[in-house]
């Protein structure tokens, strides 16, 4: 089997190791909600580092309907670790064709981020944005502005 799992503490990490089909996804995605049993937060870690299959849009549409059944009754976060830039791509393609729009979808380019975004934690001092909010200090957030105009006396008084 190309797609192999293992249930970590906090969330599923699955690996894609070769050339897959919609089968396979399908089935994957089943054995994984059915482990999970539960109508809690399904996490879902996957990485592709050793994979080296590029799917049609086709396909991607494909494997997005599968995710969207095989998830429809459990809250799912999948983050995906793309290896390259054509699986980065494809990645986020998959995410533009996934419904319903609730379930939380995000492309990484390392694992340590997508960990972070999956157990919602912040993001490593490496990979916070300018402004991002999910920063646990407050140094990267952008200051409130302020009204520099209230104190000031008015026109002719």
């Amino acid at each position: 089997m190309p797609i192999h799992f293992e249930l970590e503490a906090d969330y599923v990490r699955v690996t894609c190791e070769a050339d897959f089909d919609t089968a396979e996804v399908r089935t994957r995605c089943e054995e994984i909600a059915r482990l999970h049993g539960s109508k809690s937060l399904l996490r879902v870690l996957v990485q592709d580092d050793d994979a080296n299959f590029t799917p049609t849009p086709e396909e991607l549409k494909a494997f997005a309907a599968v995710l969207s059944v095989a998830y429809r009754d459990v809250p799912v976060r999948i983050a995906v670790v793309a290896g390259n830039d054509v699986h980065f791509g494809m990645a986020r393609l998959l995410g533009a064709f996934c419904e319903p729009p609730a379930m939380g979808y995000e492309v990484f380019r390392e694992r340590e981020a997508a960990e972070c975004w999956l157990l919602g934690k912040p993001y490593p001092p490496a990979h916070r944005r300018s402004g991002d909010l999910r920063a646990e200090d407050s140094s990267c957030r952008k200051p409130k502005p302020q009204k520099i105009w209230a104190n000031r006396p008015r026109a002719g008084s």
